[in-house]
């Protein structure tokens, strides 16, 4: 009995104990001296709008972090920090739209007329109330009312021959009026001395066949009211009546083709040309229009080197004038000459060639002299003697710098610079 008295003394003495405990620590923790705060932020958050826009066309934005205790002691309580943001923004905006009022009728001078105004449709749920200039546009000078004008016709007239192009010169010239008229008259401002002609009186068409030459015309017609009111009607037109001319002497006159043609020509308004050779055929439709104008063609004909061929050119202009030439022959070569030697000695005053060629079409050598004012092409052998060029040619004293050209018959040629 006495021992249980003893714990029974102990146990009430341990209890007083933790309760003296409980009552200094002043709240339901513990205190831990050994923690120690260590602060750290959130992320910012997006902002929000806390104000929305006024009328001084501002608006007030938020956002915020957290403060916090990454150790999570017990002495320190989370900390919301916010930031606030002023900007710029529209209480309002302008919505302007134009219209237009009806065109008025036609005026004498030919001119109608037409109000062009402005209208803000927002106009008093933003100027009158905010007062602001950005809300306000429709009140810029800019915005006043706009006087517009355009050409127009008393009445229509229309007129044949309509733009186009004509291969006859004989044209049925005719003018329509929708009304009657005291005068028809017309002009055509590409003659060489344009003036207004009668065609009738008192009348609201004209039909007469009549000449118009090569070339393009501007027709202009003009209908007289006994008002004095008038439409003009226009009318832009090409003859062309005469057929391509080709120059048939220049025409690769040689005799021979390495598949290089050409071909010399006038023509004022050309449409293309078509050069047309053993089964086949090229067309160029970029050749230029004029007086003795030139185009060149090219071939393949590697496959038929040695070979004669005939060709021919078709020429057509745009109002579909053709002109077929006669057949022309051509031998085949598209091999160059080929040098077996080319031997040269400068002399006193010249240069001393011997050249061996081997061309069955040889046309001749010649060479420029590059260090010359004015440089141009010179002879040196225009013929072989049993495929030998021997020849002295004259130069001044000092350097020279010279092309030397080995050409035959169909324009294959090699170079040398010495």
């Amino acid at each position: 009995m006495k021992k249980t008295g003893e714990m029974i003394a102990l146990l009430v003495i341990t209890i007083i104990i933790s309760l003296s405990l409980i009552i200094a620590s002043g709240d339901n923790k513990i205190t831990n001296p050994a923690c120690e705060v260590n602060l750290k932020n959130t992320s910012w958050s997006d902002y929000a709008v806390l104000e929305l826009c006024n009328l001084q066309d501002k608006d007030i934005k938020q956002r915020s972090r957290i403060e916090y205790d990454s150790n999570n002691c017990s002495s320190f309580v989370n900390i919301t920090i916010t930031e606030e943001l002023g900007g710029s923004c529209n209480y309002c905006s302008s919505n302007i739209i134009s219209e237009n009022t009806a065109f008025s009728e036609c005026y004498k001078n030919n001119t109608r007329s037409r109000i062009k105004y402005f209208i803000d449709y927002n106009y008093e749920n933003c100027c009158v109330i905010s007062g602001l200039t950005s809300d306000c546009e429709i009140l810029k000078p800019e915005y006043n009312n706009i006087t517009e004008t355009e050409d127009c016709k008393q009445f229509d007239i229309s007129i044949t021959p309509i733009e186009g192009i004509y291969n006859k010169k004989l044209q049925n010239f005719q003018i329509v009026s929708e009304v009657n008229v005291s005068r028809l008259e017309f002009i055509d401002y590409y003659d060489k001395k344009p003036s207004w002609r009668l065609l009738c009186k008192n009348c609201d068409d004209y039909k007469k066949k009549m000449i118009f030459n090569d070339g393009f015309h501007n027709i202009s017609v003009k209908g007289s009211l006994f008002n004095g009111r008038y439409s003009i009607e226009e009318s832009g037109f090409l003859v062309d009546t005469k057929k391509p001319e080709i120059m048939t002497s220049r025409i690769n006159t040689l005799g021979y083709t390495n598949g290089s043609f050409s071909i010399n020509y006038s023509e004022s308004n050309l449409k293309e040309i078509i050069l047309f050779y053993k089964d086949k055929s090229i067309k160029r439709d970029d050749c230029l229009s004029g007086k003795n104008m030139r185009c060149d063609f090219y071939a393949d004909l590697a496959s038929i080197d040695g070979e004669t061929i005939f060709y021919r050119y078709n020429i057509t202009d745009i109002s579909l004038n053709s002109y077929i030439s006669k057949n022309f022959i051509a031998v085949v070569d598209t091999i160059p000459p080929v040098i077996k030697r080319f031997n040269y000695t400068s002399i006193p005053n010249g240069i001393s060639f011997n050249i061996e060629l081997v061309e069955d079409n040889f046309k001749d050598i010649s060479y420029i002299d590059n260090s010359v004012k004015n440089p141009r092409w010179k002879t040196i052998c225009s013929r072989l003697n049993f495929g030998f060029c021997q020849k002295t040619m004259a130069f001044p004293a000092g350097n020279h710098n010279l092309t030397i050209k080995f050409s035959d018959k169909a324009g294959n040629y090699i170079i040398r610079e010495i």
